[in-house]
């Protein structure tokens, strides 16, 4: 069925389809969204928070299969043949001048066993945790939680093949006016802003730890400023989100993974550094039973990259009982014999000072906002 006159969308978007064709239809998605629909004959089907964004959906489809669309741009493509991208992402632009364009992230090829993961919402590592049914359900808890730092997903399509998910995709608000944490950083930037931004990155870190909600990989790509410095940070890709952690666990993960990243990725750590990392780490978890095991792994998570195997699923556990000296070793072996990316670590050297310098002013204006309440 395709559809050609204005009318005829019309028609089209005021059919609501049964959510038969999907095997499993997850309650929580009719609790977030309207839907499901169809726009085209096309295998894909919707769930959307407003009707009006239909229009763009039905570009966005014809756009996947012409690949042709002076009203959508390609952020991130196919990669090379021989290595294609699991992940598309595009730039929607909105015709009305007067609402934001949108950001779409597309899941391509999802291995069979991820389909029943997608279809029902599994996370573990059989039916994997990577699918986006679990990312738009994680990231609408918690914009639900946090309006400030998240942000809401727009609209969920998935295309369905023999009942299950073969493809997905999010449509979330673009952020025209934001770059990443790292493009940031990484500017001839005024001291004064430099902690500023820290201040604004401890006050995020002191909702989450509010919440107890561990992001899972917080670097410093995941960590959207504005160019207006008065506004929030914004909080991006949370595949791996964990609610309901031990506070001080959480925080001592998202703190030590922002700071890895600023540090250059070197698993030298200025001792200047970790000493204001683990100050910090106790004046926003201090009330946490479990804060002396979470000084301990953030001191780890300074200086190695957890985002590997063994260790990585282990933390995503977030348990109080973790071994410290198992991670350690684990962490060690993993890391071993790795090559540091001589672009991180040239970044991290030449901010080193700065970023210590900055996080001691920061440090200092957050204690000296905390005594006055």
């Amino acid at each position: 069925m395709d559809s050609t006159t204005k009318k005829g969308h019309t028609k089209l978007f005021k059919k609501q389809i049964s959510s038969a064709i999907r095997l499993y239809n997850p309650r929580i998605l009719n609790e977030l969204f309207k839907g499901p629909y169809k726009v085209l004959d096309s295998g894909w089907i919707w769930w959307v928070k407003d009707l009006s964004l239909l229009d763009y959906i039905l570009n966005l489809e014809r756009f996947l299969y012409t690949k042709d669309s002076k009203d959508i741009k390609v952020l991130k493509g196919q990669g090379i043949p021989e290595k294609p991208n699991k992940r598309y992402y595009y730039k929607i632009f909105n015709t009305n001048n007067t609402l934001s364009n949108y950001f779409v992230k597309y899941s391509v090829n999802i291995p069979a066993r991820k389909r029943i993961g997608a279809l029902f919402n599994f996370g573990n590592f059989l039916f994997g945790r990577n699918h986006l049914t679990s990312e738009c359900i994680k990231t609408e808890k918690f914009y639900a939680l946090s309006q400030e730092y998240g942000l809401p997903v727009l609209a969920f399509g998935e295309y369905i093949k023999f009942g299950l998910p073969k493809e997905q995709i999010l449509i979330q608000p673009f952020l025209d006016n934001y770059v990443t944490f790292y493009q940031y950083w990484n500017n001839k930037l005024a001291f004064d802003d430099r902690v500023q931004l820290l201040i604004k990155l401890i006050d995020m870190l002191f909702t989450l730890n509010k919440f107890s909600v561990c992001h899972g990989d917080m670097n410093s790509n995941n960590i959207l400023v504005s160019n207006n410095l008065k506004k929030s940070l914004k909080i991006i890709d949370c595949m791996a989100l964990a609610f309901s952690v031990p506070s001080s666990l959480a925080t001592a993960i998202n703190l030590g993974r922002i700071l890895y990243d600023l540090n250059g990725r070197r698993h030298i750590v200025n001792n200047e550094l970790e000493e204001l990392a683990i100050e910090l780490l106790r004046h926003i978890a201090f009330d946490c039973p479990h804060l002396p095991k979470a000084t301990k792994i953030l001191s780890l998570l300074l200086r190695y990259n957890f985002k590997k195997n063994k260790s990585t699923k282990r933390l995503k556990l977030l348990q109080p009982n973790i071994n410290i000296d198992r991670l350690m070793n684990m962490l060690k072996k993993e890391n071993e014999g790795s090559l540091i990316d001589p672009n991180w670590e040239n970044f991290g050297k030449k901010y080193e000072q700065e970023l210590v310098n900055a996080l001691k002013v920061a440090l200092t204006h957050i204690k000296s906002e905390l005594a006055t309440i």
